[in-house]
This record gives C-alpha cells, sequence and structure tokens, in this order.
C-alpha cells in the first residue's frame, strides 16, 4: 500500500481545514453573483437581504447546538453529516426555480455549516496538543478561513460571468464529496479508531433544546432583523426583529439558569480568553464583510463592472488573507497573541481607511483590500488561538461561540454598514455613502486594536500572560 507523503497529523489538519473551507466559502460565493440571479429568477432586489444572509442565520443560530451535538455524539461523525447536507443543499439551490427556493437552500447549507465548523474545530484542537503545533494548525485553519471568505466573493462574480450563478452551487458537490471522503479516510479521523476526537462522550443529561431554540430564534433574528435595516421599505420590520432578538436572548438567559446541562457551562463567560476571542471574531468579520461588500456593490452599481471584472480586483484580499496567517503563526512564537491580534485589527483599520480614497484613485482598491486580508489572517489566527485557551471540558462550546460571533459579526456588521453607505448615498457631506461606510469600519477596527493593545500592556508584566 502506497504510504501518504504528509505525516498523519499534518494530513488531518489539512483535511480540517479544507471543511473550513468549503464551508466558510459558502458564506460570501453569492454575493457578487445575487444581482444576476434575482434578475434570472424574476425576483424583486428587496430579496437580497434574506437571501445573502440565509446562509449567515442559520449558521450562526445553530453553531452552539452543532457543538453541543458533536461532543454528544462524535466531531467526526457530525463533520460529514454537515458536509453530506451542504451537498443536498447545494444541489437544491443549483436547481431552485425561484427565490423562495434559493432562500430556502442557503438555510439547509446554514445548518450543514453550523453542524461540521465547530465538529472539524474540535478535531483540530484534540490532534495538537503541543503549543507550537497548534499555532500552526490555527495559522492554516485562519488561513483556510480567510481565504474561503474573501475567495467567495471573487469566486461568485468569475464563475457567474464564464458559466452562470447555478454553477457555483453545483461545484460546491463534488468538493464538499471530495472533503468527506477524505475525512473517512485519514487516519487518527476514522470512525472507530480510539481517538478521543472521533468518539462521542459518554451519555449524560439531555440537551437543553429549550436553550438551544432561544438561543437560536435570538440569532436568526439579529442577523434577519439587521439585514432587513438597509432598505428603508423594510426598515421597520428590521428594528422589531431586534427587538425580538434582544427578548429571545433574555429568555435564553433564563433558561440556561434552570437546565440540567446548559450550552453554557456556568462561568463559560467569564473566562477572560473566550471573551477577547469572541469580541475579536466579531470585529474581525464585522470589518471586512462590510468593506468588502460594500466595494462589491460599488464596483458593479457605480462603475457598472460586471461580475467577473469586480471579483478580479477582490482577489488581493484572498492572497493578502493566506499570507497574514501564515505570518501570524511565525510571529506567535515570538509575541503575546494579543499584541498580534491587535496587529491584526490595526492592519485591518488601515485597510479600510484605504478604501476611503478610492474613489479618487482606483488604483487604491487592490492595496486596500490587501490590506484587509493580511489583517484578517493575523486576527483570526490570534483571536481563534486565545479564545480556545480554555479548559478542555469547554473547548466545544469555545468554538461554537467564536464561530457564532464571527457570523454575528459578519452579518450585523455588513447589515450596519450597509446600512449607513445606502442611507448616505448622494448626500452633499465630505464623506458620505461607501467612502462614509469604509471609514466607520475603519474606526470600528482602530477602535478595537487600540483596546486589545491598551488590555496587552497592562497585562505584559504577569508571567501568566506571556503567550496570551
Amino acid at each position: 500500500m502506497k504510504k501518504s507523503r504528509w505525516p498523519e497529523p499534518t494530513r488531518a489538519i489539512l483535511v480540517l481545514c479544507a471543511a473550513q473551507f468549503v464551508d466558510v466559502l459558502g458564506v460570501t460565493e453569492l454575493i457578487s453573483a445575487l444581482p444576476r440571479a434575482l434578475a434570472q429568477l424574476g425576483a424583486s432586489p428587496a430579496t437580497a437581504g434574506p437571501a445573502v444572509t440565509a446562509y449567515a442565520m442559520c449558521f450562526g443560530g445553530l453553531l452552539m447546538l452543532g457543538a453541543r451535538l458533536g461532543t454528544r455524539h462524535g466531531h467526526q461523525r457530525m463533520l460529514r453529516i454537515g458536509l453530506a447536507t451542504f451537498a443536498a443543499g447545494s444541489i437544491l439551490a443549483a436547481l431552485a426555480p425561484a427565490v423562495a427556493v434559493l432562500v430556502g437552500a442557503r438555510c439547509l447549507q446554514g445548518v450543514a455549516a453550523a453542524f461540521s465548523v465547530p465538529a472539524a474545530l474540535s478535531l483540530l484542537l484534540q490532534i495538537t496538543s503541543d503549543p507550537r503545533a497548534r499555532d500552526r494548525a490555527m495559522a492554516a485553519w485562519s488561513a483556510a478561513g480567510g481565504a474561503a471568505g474573501a475567495s467567495g466573493f471573487a469566486l461568485g462574480g468569475a464563475v457567474t460571468e464564464l458559466a452562470g450563478w447555478r454553477t457555483l452551487f453545483w461545484l460546491n458537490v463534488p468538493l464538499a464529496a471530495a472533503v468527506w471522503i477524505a475525512i473517512a479516510t485519514t487516519p487518527g479521523l476514522r470512525e472507530g479508531e480510539r481517538c478521543a476526537c472521533a468518539t462521542p462522550s459518554a451519555p449524560g443529561p439531555p440537551t437543553d433544546l429549550a436553550g438551544a431554540a432561544l438561543l437560536t430564534a435570538s440569532a436568526m433574528s439579529l442577523v434577519l432583523g439587521a439585514s432587513l435595516l438597509p432598505n428603508a421599505a423594510t426598515r421597520e420590520l428590521g428594528l422589531a426583529l431586534i427587538g425580538l432578538a434582544a427578548a429571545a436572548a433574555l429568555g435564553f438567559r433564563i433558561a440556561e439558569r434552570r437546565a440540567r446541562a446548559p450550552l453554557f457551562p456556568p462561568g463559560t463567560l467569564l473566562n477572560a480568553n473566550l471573551r477577547t476571542g469572541a469580541i475579536a471574531a466579531f470585529l474581525n468579520t464585522a470589518t471586512t464583510s462590510s468593506a468588502i461588500a460594500i466595494a462589491t456593490l460599488e464596483l458593479q452599481r457605480q462603475q457598472h463592472l460586471n461580475p467577473g471584472a469586480a471579483a478580479v480586483r477582490l482577489v488581493p484580499m484572498s492572497l493578502g488573507a493566506v499570507s497574514g496567517a501564515l505570518l501570524a503563526g511565525r510571529l506567535q512564537a515570538s509575541r503575546p497573541h494579543r499584541v498580534v491580534l491587535g496587529w491584526g485589527l490595526g492592519t485591518i483599520a488601515c485597510g479600510d481607511a484605504t478604501l476611503v480614497a478610492t474613489p479618487a484613485a482606483a488604483w487604491l482598491l487592490p492595496i486596500g483590500v490587501a490590506l484587509a486580508g493580511v489583517g484578517i489572517g493575523l486576527s483570526s489566527a490570534s483571536a481563534t488561538r486565545i479564545g480556545t485557551d480554555v479548559p478542555a471540558g469547554r473547548r466545544e462550546t469555545a468554538t461554537g461561540t467564536l464561530n457564532t460571533a464571527a457570523q454575528l459579526g459578519s452579518a450585523v456588521g455588513t447589515a450596519a454598514l450597509l446600512c449607513l453607505s445606502e442611507s448616505t448615498t448622494g448626500d452633499s457631506l465630505p464623506l458620505s455613502g461607501a467612502r462614509l461606510g469604509w471609514l466607520a469600519a475603519a474606526v470600528l477596527a482602530f477602535v478595537g486594536a487600540a483596546v486589545l493593545g491598551a488590555h496587552s500592556r497592562a497585562s505584559a508584566f504577569s508571567p501568566a500572560s506571556r503567550r496570551f
């Protein structure tokens, strides 16, 4: 039997990063293609919000439940179920005869991602016990996620221009199948091997379904409500859904106190590392996804570029994201993770600020998106590494929390800054429209970098905080 060229742990890490790539790619791949997809389906532009956010809504809303199911039934099993469900959702989207079916298919894909992403990250943590190996694995994981998120914009535009938007979803099917087969055949990840990462936990108290339902309702209402804010006709409904999200969050808190096995074990959210990682994960996606979404719309609406031409201009972000994540793996060997995190957010701020000048100097666009890509590569690798440095029994909760924060950041940040951009377009202010949206993203990233940087300096004299 021919021996694999990759050492077993490295091969397993690459396979898990491929699963991350597939799921994160699904978040953004439709955005560039959406104008053409809606036109071909005969749908109103007002349906753009639900079509874009359906994936993130289900992904973010069900992540905590997905993490808990992985702990209970086995991460490897949940990862394979998630990939199979993702392929099914992709087929449904490719065959969608109407926008309602497309939205439903995107919801199914989001459910699949909620099952597979926390499972894949939990497996990654369990096969990398050495701190340096874990730093490198987190860098690879973040590179895969950053490249997928940024590539979705570019790939969506290019494939739509060359072969039509339905081809995007057909391509997902063999991609998901290949990762599914790799997981089933990779040593250390195969079902039934004596590995903690592949076996379910011992039976315990039943899953907190009431808490899961309330948390899901809160996250979904928040994402959907935020997506409706940019459109004046649906703004009131959006605000009502955000109010519903707040009420469901309060109900979730009450339910958690009464549950025998709460989704968040007592004291989990008091962990400083998890709080820092979750806040950073939210800021990472809120300040980059929003900036790229505004850039995509600006290129197609204002500069009248087709999806393919717009996609080419966004490729530097994918390259930057990979470079930033790999650079983070090197920097973390000699710098505290919080410092690298602050540098990443600062680089995002510089990239977003550069975009402010692009209406007057179009050549700055690739520089701005590349800087934003490097920044999210640096900061996401550090945020994940910090946020998962929790007691072993709480790592599944940490993975769900971090991914939920990232999805909420992407959805809420994009909706809020698109709303700001769209509502000020045409104003006589010195900064309005897209430029104001980019400036707001830059300020948010800069404030995050400053706060985390101050925290790092304050903690620098503590030996226990040297790494983080």
